[in-house]
């Protein structure tokens, strides 16, 4: 656990630049029945104490997750990797980091984590309390796979005047042939079903088709959306 939040201390010392490789680090944990309140408290002191913390973070609790034993998860975002990793010995004199950390090893247990790059990203930014889908994806060719998204996200009737779309590539950890990440935002569930039906997504999917298979598919309810970095940048 103490390993799993010295990364995310990585990026809390890390400094703004630049988004064009912005990376998302994702940790899942199961959380201890009724310790939630307690961890949501534990992060959003944190990071309100911390001018320091430049980047993004989402604390979300899962709603749909398949055979994932996990509840809840903490998203990192911040605007690369290099700084990321300039930042992963900072953790090591703040004492109001080994306080959180102490925190999740009393209430929560790991179950996975992962890092990823943003690829492209498209639509306006929900904020604190969004939903969120995510699809797990088998890529076989990612150029294609952004090509497909951008021209159906040209169209009249796009998600993305709705709602915003993210793909994500995954650099390390993560589940075995997983290769990307698509997140959605929405204002509630039903409307992205709704957008599943609708003759844009249909005409999306048979191009789609041909170049991903889905793997898994997650629901998210977000916490906690806090920090700096505009993810609109990511556009």
């Amino acid at each position: 656990m103490f390993r799993i939040l010295s990364i995310i201390a990585a990026f809390i010392f890390a400094p703004h630049m630049a988004s064009a490789d912005a990376v998302w680090a994702n940790y899942s944990f199961t959380v201890n029945p009724g310790a939630e309140a307690k961890l949501e408290k534990a992060v959003r002191d944190y990071f309100d104490g911390n001018a320091a913390f430049t980047g993004k973070v989402f604390f979300n609790r899962q709603v749909m997750n398949g055979a994932d034993p996990s509840t809840h998860n903490i998203a990192i975002l911040q605007p690369s990797m290099s700084e990321w990793e300039k930042g992963l010995a900072g953790n090591q004199t703040d004492p109001n980091f080994q306080a959180v950390a102490e925190i999740f090893a009393q209430n929560a247990v790991r179950v996975d984590e992962s890092l990823m790059t943003h690829v492209k990203g498209y639509g306006e930014m929900k904020g604190e309390g969004a939903k969120f889908m995510t699809y797990a994806l088998s890529v076989s060719s990612p150029e294609r796979l952004v090509q497909i998204l951008d021209k159906a996200f040209s169209k009249a009737g796009s998600w993305t005047l709705t709602g915003p779309l993210d793909l994500f590539a995954v650099t390390a950890g993560g589940a075995p042939g997983i290769s990307h990440i698509v997140v959605i935002g929405t204002d509630d569930f039903a409307a992205f079903q709704s957008y599943l039906r609708s003759e844009n997504f249909l005409d999306m999917s048979r191009d789609l088709d041909r170049v991903r298979k889905i793997q898994a598919v997650g629901m998210v309810e977000n916490i906690i959306f806090q920090g700096p970095f505009d993810l609109n940048t990511l556009r």
